[in-house]
């Protein structure tokens, strides 16, 4: 499963960790609610801390401090990583031991991909480096994450690219747009979207409602309210015929006919017959999927594997996926057994050996062991991986 979906954002606050899936901003309208609902108004802090809304700012900046120095270390990927934080309305980074790498100073942040990070001070954007320094103004009205050496921008309604030098190489001409894979961008051209080159040449013509970015080889595409999906070479290999559908996933795509969803292969071929009321993708050779209001997991074959007995279930990562039951998250292994117990909120799926977690409404970190390496003292923390 990929994970570090790029995303793009613009002045309205849009934006997310989109969707090898997903992904990340379709529409501007539709993302910009979305942010708005990510953006959970604190409450009150889980038992873990004192009650937040009852700490002045002091107090607060106190406590955050002392669960600084407390924090677990946590086995992570051999490259550094960077978790983004949000604390009073305030973005910055942490490293995987909770520890303050980037002072919490902007608006709002993003992950590194490319060792490049948008950030946004006011109603600009730019980039800074691992080390915290600006190395591309903030100067763009929206901006997406770096993918193949180039990233989309946005200046006076109009989007286009830049490389890691910040030098437009693709002129600021587009309605939309979203990330290079594979050689190729989604662009919006008046009211339709097609496919550009690294050097903006037309190389899908623009004749789709909506076109995502490649995933496993396999460009997802709208025309007339149905979904169908582009090869590497721009070719219509799967017609568009489904009410719903997501990118590719361990080879397979979910596809939704008549209400029921179901899974196909790169050629259309039906892998799965539709017979779920949801799905989600698989991942890990597992994919979780609702049947008669409760979910479980099937394998490639069909096969249940385990059986529906949660009322929400997200894909496998790392061995572990995040269920619920009633209304708390835990996590549970490939057999099915409980894990880590329903107690969160919450929860997500773990990325390099950590996982977002929400306790009272606030966002924490935990390890495989449910330890906390961040406490859930924050207005949002990101992770770079699918959102999902």
């Amino acid at each position: 499963m990929k994970f570090g979906k790029e995303f793009v954002v613009d002045v309205l606050g849009t934006g997310d960790c989109p969707l090898p899936l997903l992904p990340t901003v379709r529409r501007q309208t539709e993302n910009a609610e979305k942010m708005r609902n990510n953006l959970h108004i604190p409450k009150k802090c889980s038992t873990f801390a004192p009650p937040i809304e009852k700490m002045n700012r002091i107090s607060r900046i106190f406590w955050f401090a002392l669960l600084l120095t407390v924090s677990l270390p946590v086995t992570m990927a051999a490259d550094r990583t960077f978790v983004t934080v949000c604390l009073d309305g305030k973005w910055g980074y942490t490293d995987e031991k909770g520890a303050i790498v980037i002072p919490l100073q902007y608006d709002r942040a993003w992950h590194f991909s490319e060792n490049l990070a948008p950030v946004q001070k006011g109603s600009k954007f730019g980039y800074i480096d691992t080390t915290g320094n600006v190395v591309i103004a903030l100067k763009f009205d929206g901006v997406g994450s770096f993918s193949e050496g180039l990233a989309p921008v946005k200046m006076r309604s109009k989007w286009g690219f830049i490389n890691t030098a910040g030098k437009v190489v693709i002129e600021c001409q587009y309605a939309e747009a979203w990330f290079f894979s594979s050689g190729l961008a989604p662009v919006k051209m008046g009211k339709k979207w097609g496919l550009v080159d690294k050097r903006g040449q037309v190389a899908v013509k623009p004749v789709f409602a909506y076109a995502d970015s490649f995933t496993e080889g396999m460009v997802r595409v709208e025309q007339d309210s149905l979904f169908g999906f582009l090869d590497q070479t721009g070719e219509l290999v799967v017609e568009p015929q489904y009410e719903g559908a997501d990118n590719f996933s361990d080879g397979l795509a979910r596809v939704k006919i008549d209400g029921q969803w179901g899974y196909i292969g790169p050629f259309g071929e039906n892998i799965i017959q539709p017979q779920y009321d949801r799905a989600g993708n698989f991942s890990e050779g597992l994919a979780p999927v609702c049947w008669f209001g409760k979910w479980g997991f099937i394998d490639r074959s069909g096969n249940m594997m385990i059986h529906t007995q949660f009322d929400e279930a997200l894909p496998f990562t790392e061995g572990r996926a995040p269920v619920r039951l009633l209304n708390k998250w835990g996590y549970v292994d490939k057999s099915g057994n409980t894990v880590l117990p329903a107690i969160y909120d919450r929860a997500w799926p773990f990325c390099n050996g950590v996982a977002k977690v929400m306790v009272n409404g606030y966002y924490g970190l935990i390890d495989r062991d449910g330890r906390y390496i961040l406490q859930p003292v924050y207005q949002d923390i990101q992770l770079p991986q699918r959102d999902w």
